[in-house]
């Protein structure tokens, strides 16, 4: 939500607002199929011929690399005992804490907005399913 609300458009920002209950009541455990389910639908919408602008053998292989990256980035982050630590440690609350799993959904998660606001840029928001994604990711539980 947080995402998504720094990269759409006001009209579309109006649609998002009515998913904060059932963004509310979602359930922590779903957290690691909710961000690879994003991570997906980054590569799908990256591969589409209507987004060709983002499509192609060096996209996918930017994707493959960058969820390896991800991966070791979490391992690294995850170590990390204190908040305050880290290269992402300013993104943590004070009573919270992010191991490598969670580093790894939240980078994931970002992928997914990250192509949506490319593909928006160059097509249109119409033509960027994010309601979908949102819907689907609150489906998984």
């Amino acid at each position: 939500m947080n995402n998504l609300r720094e990269i759409l458009p006001p009209d579309e920002l109006q649609k998002l607002d009515e998913y904060g209950a059932r963004v509310d009541a979602a359930l922590p455990k779903g957290d690691y199929r909710r961000s690879r389910y994003c991570l997906h639908w980054a590569i799908k919408v990256a591969e589409s011929p209507q987004h060709s602008h983002l499509s192609g053998v060096a996209v996918r292989l930017k994707e493959t690399h960058k969820a390896w990256q991800d991966i070791w980035l979490g391992t690294e982050f995850g170590t990390e005992e204190k908040t305050g630590k880290g290269q992402v440690a300013h993104n943590v609350g004070e009573d919270q804490r992010i191991g490598p799993g969670e580093e790894i959904e939240l980078l994931w998660v970002q992928e997914a907005t990250d192509v949506a606001k490319a593909a928006a840029e160059k097509n249109g928001w119409d033509t960027v399913d994010w309601e979908g994604l949102l819907e689907e990711v609150l489906r998984i539980g």
